[in-house]
């Protein structure tokens, strides 16, 4: 079961958990597992498997280490956008 507790970062104060992110109104959110971690200097690439399928998203290398995120970490992954721009 993926657990229902995710970290947020606050600047260099730390972190602290939010209980349930049933209670946030963002609506797309996925449950999944880290598949892969690749971390550079500054950025970090992960790959969430999901029920909806791969999810890729670039966070810093920071936050990677504040959250103590690995490959088979349970995380939800919450996408909030207000543009996409595709070009072929």
């Amino acid at each position: 079961m993926i657990a229902k507790a995710i970290k947020k970062i606050t600047g260099n104060s730390g972190y602290f958990f939010m209980p349930d992110t049933d209670k946030i109104s963002l609506r797309n959110k996925f449950e999944g597992v880290i598949e892969n971690l690749e971390s550079n200097e500054l950025l970090s690439k992960l790959k969430i498997k999901t029920t909806v399928g791969t999810i890729s998203s670039i966070i810093t290398t920071n936050a990677v280490k504040q959250l103590e995120l690995k490959v088979g970490s349970e995380v939800t992954a919450m996408i909030k956008t207000n543009e996409i721009i595709i070009s072929e």
